[in-house]
């Protein structure tokens, strides 16, 4: 109830808060009197309740229920393991329904769920025709309204707008409500199109919670906050508060004992900030000077008598690079030129050919997208294998880090990158995952990234010992 409670606090007025089916065959179901009981008392809430049959439809009618929907598969294969009924037969239920109704002077609607209506993964395709002759049979038998539903995740935005359009046509305001479910990664996009035909109610979960037990593969339905979300985004007016309903959403994680199917509780709504990861400037943070970056012998700068001269021009051959690289696509990411500058001494030190250094950019970009923090390390360490910080006691030794402090300049944890690699870090590739493979024993350490798969299955062949 707690859940219904902060949906309804979030903006919801009309909720299917159960259904009354047997116990033996959905326990999670079991309390859906009680649970109706609860939403009655909320103010300007409609609770209404899934039925397969009169007996179900007996119980709404006690329970108080604003609305009791009656799902039809327009799939005869569906309807029969979901109902145990073929579809004309759950016609004929809801005129049994409506008469039940009308005889307890009850005002509780009835709708008539058109399910399977874009195809079903038991029949294969459905028929339109099929679709529409039913929409007018449970008209005929006495439903108060119609709906349409992509149970398993068929439709796609060009058959939904060419469905519902026909039902508009002869069913009018009496097409009520659309049904998606997100099995394909297409529930949002066709909400879009039945919004474009004229529907302004949706069945949607917080969460993408659901699913069908009697439809293999079908997946939860279309995620409540994504969907307001993206009408919000188009400019409708939905009456909700966005974030009241990802907060909602956020709470059942621990309840389900698994992570949900919708994306706002883990990335926010657009206009959300989100700290940036460890060890990273926040917007506007004022990065370090360059100076911090240099590490002398790395430019070919000629070879200057004294420490002063070699860091003053290594300091302009340095800056003079970073200057050439736009750094856009960084800053639309919350990067500064400082973390561009970290990404690079890692892509540096990770690879020496330059075609390699975008996809080595790319997959960095992804572990801070994760959160996951980047341990930056000095030249020296990394090829000794350690990776940590720089510290005042690797500067006692005799090594060019030195002549920094000859300067008065503070220890950095950078190496000084290329041009090569600067740009690879502002603008990586859109890559997901690496294959990596190295020369066995080989004392340079030699090794070579790819994003190609069959190229990395043709080194393998051609490097045995690899």
């Amino acid at each position: 109830c707690a859940w219904i409670d902060a949906a309804h606090a979030a903006g919801l007025r009309e909720i299917e808060v159960g259904s009354f089916v047997p116990a033996r065959l959905l326990p999670q179901l079991a309390d859906t009197a009680e649970v109706l009981a609860h939403a009655r008392t909320l103010p300007g809430l409609s609770a209404s309740v899934l039925v397969p049959n009169l007996r179900g439809a007996e119980a709404a009618l006690a329970g108080g229920a604003d609305l009791m929907i009656l799902p039809l598969s327009a799939s005869r294969a569906h309807s029969l393991a979901n109902l145990r009924r073929t579809p004309d037969e759950v016609v004929a239920e809801l005129g049994r329904i409506r008469a039940a109704r009308d005889a307890s002077g009850a005002r509780t609607l009835i709708e008539g769920g058109v399910g399977t209506a874009f195809g079903c993964t038991l029949q294969g395709p459905v028929d339109p025709d099929e679709v529409l002759r039913l929409r007018q049979a449970l008209l005929d038998a006495g439903a108060d309204r119609v709906s349409l539903a992509d149970t398993v995740g068929h439709a796609d935005p060009l058959s939904v707008s060419r469905l519902f359009e026909r039902v508009r046509r002869l069913a009018g305001e009496r097409l009520s409500c659309a049904h998606f479910h997100d099995t394909r990664g297409m529930g949002l996009v066709n909400a879009l199109a039945a919004a474009e035909t004229g529907i302004r109610t949706f069945d949607a979960s917080l969460g993408g919670l659901g699913g069908c037990p009697y439809a293999p593969g079908a997946s939860g339905n279309v995620p409540m906050e994504d969907l307001v979300h993206m009408f919000q985004c188009t400019g409708y007016d939905t009456g909700m508060d966005l974030q009241g309903l990802i907060d909602a959403a956020r709470h059942l994680e621990p309840l389900v004992g698994h992570g949900l199917a919708s994306q706002l509780p883990c990335a926010g709504h657009r206009l959300t900030k989100h700290a940036p990861p460890a060890g990273f400037l926040a917007p506007g943070e004022e990065a370090p000077s360059l100076e911090g970056f240099l590490f002398p012998a790395t430019y070919d700068v000629g070879q200057p008598a004294d420490a002063d001269q070699l860091i003053t021009e290594q300091l302009a051959a340095f800056e003079a690079n970073v200057a050439a690289v736009d750094m856009a696509y960084a800053a639309s990411r919350n990067l500064t030129r400082y973390d561009v500058l970290k990404i690079a001494s890692l892509v540096e030190r990770e690879t020496a050919d330059p075609a390699e250094r975008r996809v080595v950019a790319g997959l960095i970009y992804n572990r801070l997208k994760a959160g996951m923090t980047l341990g930056i390390d000095s030249a020296n360490q990394y090829a000794n294998g350690s990776w940590r910080e720089l510290t005042a006691a690797d500067l006692e030794k005799d090594s060019p880090y030195n002549l920094r402090l000859e300067q008065g300049l503070p220890p950095t944890p950078i190496c000084n990158p290329g041009l090569a690699s600067i740009k690879a870090a502002a603008n990586p590739a859109k890559v997901d995952y690496l294959y990596m493979y190295a020369i066995k024993d080989d004392p340079k350490r030699r090794h070579f990234f790819t994003a190609d798969y069959d190229e990395f299955l043709r080194y393998q062949k051609e490097n045995p010992y690899s």
